[in-house]
């Protein structure tokens, strides 16, 4: 009788174990795909780098041009801008990145393509309000190609893709917004990184 409860009690315990072994192995694997998914990617910190300066290039834009022509549509959508950027800067932060644009001063980017973007597109704004328009539409072309082409090619991290589809919204709303003022003076784009077809559907949406 005693061997069989001390039996009865050796099998009990292997049993826990068995059960509890395997649940503690589970655990770890599950422990390390959550760090491995809080870790980025370098093309992630590239992209978010890029990012940050972009969004911010086109506020700089926006509030430059909306001093120089006294239209909602710049002042509003910098507005805006800087609500975007700063989105990018809070997955910086959370991240634990250097920001590309810590003590930014307007016109002045790290990234030398977009210094020169800059260049180009703040000396066409200033040509006439028309061309300002194209300028808005150049810039939300853009950031919409390059949205489009990180969500499906260079991120995979949660945040940064909830964070780029909002961005991606919000220029495509921006764009409508330039498309309207272009339709109603005659202006005329081309797009110059999305297809046209692409960019029909937006403005026609």
């Amino acid at each position: 009788m005693k061997v069989s409860r001390i039996l009865f009690v050796l099998i009990a315990v292997l049993m826990i174990q068995c059960e509890t072994i395997p649940a503690r192995i589970f655990e770890e694997i599950e422990k390390k795909k959550e760090i491995s998914r809080t870790v980025l990617s370098e093309q992630e910190k590239s992209s978010l780098m890029h990012l940050r300066e972009e969004e911010m290039l086109a506020y700089d834009v926006y509030t430059l041009l909306s001093g120089l022509y006294d239209v909602p549509i710049f002042r509003n959508i910098s507005n805006s801008e800087m609500i975007h950027t700063t989105r990018v800067k809070e997955l910086i932060d959370k991240y634990e990145m250097e920001d590309p644009a810590l003590d930014h001063k307007s016109g002045v980017f790290k990234d030398a393509g977009l210094q020169e973007l800059y260049n180009q597109l703040t000396e066409k704004g200033k040509i006439s309000y028309k061309d300002a328009i194209v300028v808005g539409l150049t810039i939300e072309d853009l950031d919409i190609y390059d949205l489009e082409m990180a969500l499906e090619n260079e991120v995979d991290n949660e945040d940064i893709v909830e964070v780029y589809n909002f961005l991606l919204m919000g220029s495509e709303n921006h764009m409508k917004a330039f498309f309207f003022h272009a339709k109603s003076n005659d202006i005329e784009y081309i797009p110059q990184f999305i297809s046209q077809e692409h960019f029909l559907e937006i403005v026609e949406e």
